[in-house]
């Protein structure tokens, strides 16, 4: 996730103590909503190791769409300080599958996951020209 490991560099250096921010980016038909923390007490269930959390979230352009997705990544930091996330989606694969209208036919390039967050990554490049849209408060 090189993208997203410059972000975080550049909001610790530009807004030291900032540690949860949000962008949206659309993929396809679909749009949605990423909400990135840094530096929390999260253990990734898999390895016991701590670290940060990407979380996806879909956002419906109207309650008829009747359906709502979203996925936690788990996000690492590796020996050389970039930040990488297992792009497996398990269970939430086949219904972002769906979101996307993705149809396996067979022919041409098959769709991968890890494109999906490789866009997901790239999006992140706005957070820091749109800081004042793309940090989360919270009271004290």
């Amino acid at each position: 996730m090189p993208q997203l490991t410059e972000i975080v560099r550049t909001i610790r250096k530009d807004h030291p103590g900032a540690f949860r921010y949000k962008w949206e980016f659309s993929d396809g038909p679909a749009r949605f909503e990423e909400v990135f923390i840094d530096r929390v007490s999260h253990v990734d269930p898999e390895d016991g190791r701590p670290c940060a959390v990407l979380t996806v979230i879909q956002i419906l352009s109207d309650e008829s769409e009747g359906r709502i997705w979203s996925h936690q990544y788990q996000v690492k930091r590796a020996r050389n300080g970039m930040l990488y996330s297992n792009p497996y989606l398990d269970a939430d694969y086949a219904s972002l599958k769906a979101i996307l209208q993705i149809r396996s036919s067979g022919e041409g390039h098959p769709w991968k996951v890890e494109e999906f967050l490789q866009r997901a990554d790239m999006s992140s490049k706005q957070v820091a020209g749109r800081w004042e849209k793309s940090e989360i408060r919270y009271a004290s």
